[in-house]
């Protein structure tokens, strides 16, 4: 994929040194590989790059949560797969930030600094009451049983949060090591449209014992469920970094009708922006649900309509494998259903079913001839 400058209000108002340095990295080796890393799988050496800048640590008192969306969103349009499997890991450093000692501070360090590589399996608990995986009290520690249809970073992480729910409603986190073993056994990775080197796979979990010092949290699924919702309600800065790269390219083409697509979705993109995040920023997170999850999926179909606008723009060329626009349109349509909840499905759809207007036609007289509209 060939290198393009950093694209959007939000990336290009933000000055600091970890969206620098991330930049830099992205430029460097990240985007470069993104294509060849679609085919295969995303390379370690990606995340002992991005170490030293920070971003694998996530919030803190040095970065703010303004700039590491906005290095979210750079990575995100220069490799979504490595963005996932960068995302899935500071999952697991907020759980363990929070955990008991002495488990918080043995392993709080060697996750922010990339020394150790993390992931979770988690969506499972949005079918409660179903329990893909149940856990089950013990003395000393908790059982896991069950299936967890999608675990990501499969042979990139160390380390895995597994989650698990038990009969009374309870929800447990826990710490293990990303390892095959007669407890944890994972399936072949899914050969998905999109994200395949992200490695995802299932994880049947065969009565795996994890003692109470590796385990980070246990809450109620009423707690985790609204935190969810809170959680999945909001954009993600990758559906605006992936929109970025379109548009970035759109505006760099030849095709002046490819560039005015651009420039007209680049006012688009911008505006959703400075709204979602200004109810990041100012409003408290259990605040307009509905209308956090009205600007998701309003930012989810101009996302997909930018990479489509780069796929028309190119013409049969953007449907080869080795020409960036197709890459960035199944990136796209990844994020259309990555988290996704019920209510914004929904949305979505009423979204993407709008009326638009039509194309201006002339008016057909009685004799079958066209006539001019006034």
């Amino acid at each position: 994929m060939s290198a393009c400058p950093v694209g959007g209000a939000s990336v290009t108002s933000v000055s600091s040194t970890l969206l620098g340095a991330v930049d830099q990295v992205c430029r460097d080796r990240i985007e470069p590989a993104a294509l060849a890393v679609d085919g295969d799988v995303v390379p370690r050496s990606h995340l002992d790059a991005l170490a030293p800048t920070g971003l694998l640590a996530g919030v803190t008192a040095r970065t703010g949560a303004g700039q590491v969306r906005a290095a979210h969103e750079r990575l995100a349009g220069a490799c979504l797969s490595t963005w996932f499997v960068v995302a899935q890991h500071q999952m697991p450093v907020q759980f363990v930030r929070a955990a008991p000692e002495p488990l918080r501070s043995a392993v709080t360090p060697l996750l922010e600094s990339g020394t150790t590589i993390s992931g979770i399996a988690f969506s499972h608990l949005r079918r409660w009451p179903h329990r893909p995986v149940e856990v089950e009290r013990l003395p000393g520690g908790w059982r896991f049983s069950g299936s967890a249809p999608w675990y990501t970073g499969w042979g990139i992480n160390d380390v895995m949060v597994l989650a698990g729910a038990s009969p009374d409603g309870r929800v447990v986190f826990a710490l293990v090591p990303a390892e095959a073993s007669e407890r944890v056994r994972p399936g072949a990775p899914l050969d998905t449209l999109a994200m395949t080197a992200a490695r995802t796979v299932p994880l049947v979990l065969d009565g795996l014992v994890v003692p109470d010092d590796g385990i980070l949290a246990v809450t109620s699924m009423d707690d985790w469920a609204a935190t969810d919702g809170r959680k999945t309600a909001n954009v993600s800065p990758a559906v605006f970094g992936v929109a970025d790269a379109a548009v970035q390219r759109l505006l760099g083409g030849q095709e002046g009708a490819g560039q005015a697509a651009g420039t007209a979705l680049r006012a688009a993109v911008d505006e959703v922006r400075r709204e979602a995040y200004d109810l990041l920023d100012n409003a408290e997170p259990h605040q307009q649900l509905d209308r956090r999850v009205a600007l998701r999926a309003h930012a989810l179909r101009l996302c997909v309509e930018a990479t489509t606008a780069l796929v028309v723009s190119r013409g049969g060329r953007a449907l080869v494998r080795s020409d960036d626009a197709q890459l960035l349109a199944r990136w796209a349509l990844f994020l259309t259903v990555q988290a996704q909840t019920p209510a914004l499905r929904a949305e979505l759809l009423a979204t993407l079913a709008a009326p638009r207007p039509g194309p201006t036609r002339p008016a057909v007289s009685p004799r079958g001839g066209r006539a001019t509209r006034p």
